[in-house]
């Protein structure tokens, strides 16, 4: 489902873990980036950006992957990051992961109206408090 957070959650975890390894990237909506740029142009700042890319401890981010064929174009068939390497993939179709062998798939849930209008108050208004209105009649 497009608009749950799985971009937001992506550019999270990748700003929260990337201390702990050599090197990483993200790539934060593919479909765009590849529309835009091409394929070709991703691969070449992804690696540009990390030229010890390979035989490293790696943390990669790519969300918003559209299916498995993309996933090794961008990748590769065979990847020879080093031990302890993360690839985190975001797709809104859960058979991409699968195609991909995913060793671990989660799946965001919507929020319910409550936690929703609580996060829209604590953005909207710089609160941690839901407001009450009340109307009398």
């Amino acid at each position: 489902m497009g608009g749950i957070g799985k971009s937001t959650i992506a550019n999270a975890i990748y700003r929260k873990l990337i201390a702990g390894f050599s090197s990483g990237s993200i790539v934060l909506n593919v479909q765009q980036e590849i529309k835009r740029a091409g394929l070709d142009d991703i691969r070449k700042k992804y690696f540009s950006d990390n030229p010890g890319l390979k035989r490293t401890k790696v943390l990669l981010v790519l969300d918003d992957v559209k299916d498995a064929k993309q996933l090794k174009d961008l990748i590769g068939t065979h990847c020879d990051f080093g031990q302890g390497s993360r690839i985190i993939v975001t797709s809104r179709d859960k058979q991409v992961l699968k195609n991909a062998n995913a060793d671990v798939i989660y799946q965001v849930k919507e929020m319910d109206s409550q936690d929703s209008l609580q996060l829209f108050y604590s953005c909207a208004f710089k609160e941690n408090h839901m407001l009450v209105y009340q109307k009398r009649f």
